[in-house]
């Protein structure tokens, strides 16, 4: 039977025939988040036991794949204190914030993540309520569409971003992180993903769609992206994460046993035209307040904000065997031991 979290000490194991049935899958995410469930080493029992609630054993493939989601939305994305910081479940991936212990990653190491402003439409609503508008928000949200589809908010920020001078573009970046950072009070929204600015910084000048690639987020464009530079210090517990922290994703990719703690994981790079030759270290933390700065400090109107224009034409299947390959050729072949597979 095959293993399950890298354990395979319960055989029969509650998920093994759904596991089958995934594995046989036409549907390639299916398979490879199948390999995800049986290989990601970091979810410790403590967070198999709370994940194992959510449905009935044995569990059927149906009821399996909906569990990850239902944990996700409940544990992880809307939780005013989400599973991944809890030192109860989750202590093995902790970097910091671990009271005794010495921080794996030092406090003033700087980070950076991207941040898709076309996604926002439920708090751009919510922005728009009269009970919720701030006076200094009016300005920006001034051309706001009044039935705000997907088109509706490109062409909105098309407007506002792609045709306005830098002094409007900071307006409207600081705004919109003022209007998210309110909403966040009421409404988490976890994890954050984020990488060190150190590592992210050589893709900074190739623009957003490389931005999203090398961070392994695959979203049709186009979508305004803005870069946000901060410090593990201001990011709080800084976490090492799991599949379950990245709900029913499968570009998500466990990192091998090999991967030092203080790496976090690795993104998978879905560009494989030309391959990438250099992993990225991977970490979440919980939804924090951005100022305007830490737009500015990453590169501001010059160089921090770009519209995506590249479709993600490539196979999911050998986007998850590039990296499988790239894992194996910095960590040796043990990864192939450790995943025989990557879908």
């Amino acid at each position: 039977m095959p293993p399950v979290f890298d354990r395979d000490d319960q055989n029969p194991h509650p998920y093994d025939d759904a596991l089958a049935i995934w594995l046989n899958s036409v549907e390639s995410d299916i398979r490879s988040m199948a390999r995800n469930l049986m290989h990601d080493h970091r979810v410790s029992r403590e967070r198999e036991k709370a994940f194992d609630s959510f449905f009935k054993h044995p569990a059927k493939a149906d009821a399996l794949q909906h569990a990850i989601d239902d944990y996700f939305k409940a544990r992880v994305r809307t939780s005013n204190l989400p599973d991944f910081v809890l030192e109860s479940l989750n202590r093995n991936n902790l970097l910091t914030g671990t009271g005794s212990l010495k921080p794996i990653i030092h406090k003033d190491v700087e980070l950076v993540r991207t941040f898709d402003l076309n996604r926002l439409i439920p708090v751009y609503q919510w922005a728009m309520d009269r009970r919720n508008k701030k006076k200094k928000w009016r300005k920006c949200l001034a051309k706001f569409p009044i039935k705000p589809t997907n088109d509706e908010i490109d062409k909105w920020l098309d407007d506002e971003i792609g045709g306005g001078s830098e002094e409007h573009i900071e307006e409207m970046v600081a705004t919109v992180l003022d209007i998210v950072n309110t909403y966040s009070l009421k409404q988490p929204f976890h994890p954050t993903w984020a990488t060190t600015w150190a590592a992210f910084e050589p893709h900074k000048k190739h623009g957003p769609d490389r931005w999203l690639q090398v961070l392994g987020v695959a979203v049709p464009p186009p979508k305004w992206v803005i870069l946000l530079k901060y410090t593990v210090a201001e990011a709080g517990r800084l976490v090492r994460p799991t599949m379950l922290d990245a709900g029913w994703y499968a570009y998500h990719f466990p990192s091998p046993r090999e991967t030092p703690l203080s790496e976090g994981g690795h993104p998978m790079d879905i560009r494989i035209q030309p391959r990438a030759n250099r992993l990225l270290p991977e970490y979440i933390h919980r939804q924090i307040q951005h100022p305007i700065r830490h737009w500015i400090d990453a590169g501001g109107a010059s160089g921090a904000i770009g519209q995506t224009k590249v479709p993600d034409r490539e196979s999911l299947t050998d986007q998850r065997k590039s990296h499988h390959e790239l894992l194996a050729s910095v960590y040796g072949t043990t990864v192939y031991s450790w995943m025989n597979s990557p879908d």
